[in-house]
Formats: structure tokens, C-alpha cells, sequence
């Protein structure tokens, strides 16, 4: 074999027209691993467990912020036993052995990260900046 005309050579060989040939004699899945993902996310999802919706009122235990409006979480426990309580709308969450530990976890992540963005506010990008913004609406300092 030439390997110089190489790839006329093998569209001469090949049986047919030019069209027909093909490179692989088997369908190559370019989409595979990403399918893979997705189907791995949505087990993931189906796994989780049911949690329950509750709006948390008041930040016990906080003596240096108050809430203005309550701020809906959910609270539910993974299989490993260990509570979580989430904020998708400010994609926060805490944890704990217990409801009560993971609830106290949550107001103690909601402080730090309120005067952590208070003390960057000068420097916060776009959806850090968002975030503030509903902090500002839902907290007030004491």
C-alpha cells in the first residue's frame, strides 16, 4: 500500500461509492458520557429524600441580626442520618445529628455569610451581589 495516496488508495479499495465508506465500522456515541451524567443526576435526584417546606422566623440565639421576613427552608435527613437544612434561594444549608443541630448550623452559615458579603460588598460579583441584595431584604441588624 502507497501510504502517500493513502486516502485515495482505500476509497478505491472500498467496495462501493465513495459515499459509502466509513472510517469505523461501528456508530461512535459522542453523547454517551454525557448522557451517563445526566442519568447519574437524576438517580441522585430520585434518591433524595422527601423533605418538608418550613419558614424559619426568627434567628434564635443570633444577638446581633433580626429577620425582617421569614425565609423558607427545607429540612430533610440523608441516608446517613445526618439532617440538612437548605435555602436554594440563597444556597446556603447547615447540618446536624439532629433537626434542632442542623437548624442552629443553618442560622450560624446565614450570620457568617451575611457579614462576610456586608464586609466584600464593594467587591462582589454578580451573583454574590444578588445574594446581599435579598440578605438586605430579609435581615436587619440589631
Amino acid at each position: 500500500m502507497d501510504y502517500q495516496n493513502f486516502p485515495s488508495q482505500i476509497a478505491q479499495e472500498a467496495p462501493g461509492p465513495r459515499s459509502d465508506f466509513r472510517l469505523y465500522d461501528f456508530p461512535v456515541d459522542v453523547y454517551g458520557p454525557a448522557i451517563a451524567e445526566l442519568k447519574a443526576e437524576v438517580y441522585l435526584l430520585k434518591k433524595r429524600p422527601e423533605g418538608r417546606m418550613l419558614p424559619i422566623q426568627f434567628l434564635e440565639g443570633s444577638d446581633r441580626l433580626i429577620l425582617t421576613q421569614h425565609l423558607i427552608v427545607s429540612i430533610y435527613s440523608s441516608e446517613e442520618g445526618v439532617w440538612i437544612v437548605d435555602s436554594p434561594e440563597l444556597n446556603l444549608y447547615g447540618e446536624g445529628r439532629s433537626e434542632m443541630q442542623a437548624m442552629r448550623d443553618f442560622k450560624i452559615v446565614l450570620e457568617e455569610t451575611y457579614f462576610g458579603l456586608k464586609q466584600d460588598k464593594e467587591f462582589l460579583g454578580p451573583e454574590l451581589k444578588q445574594k446581599w441584595d435579598i440578605f438586605r431584604k430579609i435581615i436587619q441588624e440589631k
